[in-house]
């Protein structure tokens, strides 16, 4: 994974906490729904949507794509594919009482941004190798999410000082999260960044 795409899923997790954080204070009790649970729906559903998105485009004909200029069309092709599915998602999630408008927006924004991310790192003619690329990075986003809406669910009860609380807290969460999963990337790949 490039830098490209680790910041996008970094921002794009900060914004699913902090969204969540902000939006579990104003549902009720008739629509009651834990916070951690919101996030990793709301996590799964931008993985989903995500990879949904980068298989339709990379089970697609080369020449679909290499019939006008490769380097646009792509990303442009991918953007469209997950963004279809992301609003559909958001739309299934609206159903819902717990969704606010603002985490329905997140989950039809994401899943767009993280394919777009993607895709300058793909190799269209090697569809296997950009699929198993597009896989873990995706797989990497869905843990992190858990983890990180797990340790946010601990975070609540800590006494933090008034200064970290909010998004300095989140940044330093989600910074050891990503660290300490790229140690998987070392020792199985003999990289870590």
């Amino acid at each position: 994974m490039n830098l490209a795409i680790r910041m996008v899923m970094f921002l794009g997790l900060t914004a699913i906490l902090l969204v969540t954080e902000a939006n579990g204070r104003q549902i009720g009790a008739p629509a009651k729904a834990s916070r951690l649970l919101q996030a990793i729906i709301l996590t799964t559903a931008v993985t989903i949507s995500a990879a949904v998105g980068l298989l339709i485009l990379l089970l697609l004909p080369t020449a679909v794509i290499s019939s006008g200029n490769q380097p646009v069309m792509a990303p442009f092709l991918a953007a469209v594919f997950a963004g279809c599915f992301s609003l559909a998602a958001a739309k299934l999630l609206g159903r819902t009482a717990w969704v606010l408008l603002s985490q329905r927006q997140l989950v039809a924004l994401l899943p767009v941004l993280i394919v777009l991310a993607f895709t300058s790192g793909l190799d269209l003619t090697d569809a296997v190798g950009s699929l198993y690329q597009a896989g873990l990075g995706l797989l990497f986003f869905l843990l992190s999410g858990i983890l990180a809406a797990g340790i946010q669910e601990r975070l609540r009860i800590a006494p933090i000082p008034k200064a970290l609380r909010g998004l300095p807290i989140q940044l330093i969460l989600l910074f050891l999260v990503f660290l300490s999963l790229s140690f998987f990337r070392g020792v199985f790949f003999d990289k870590i960044f």
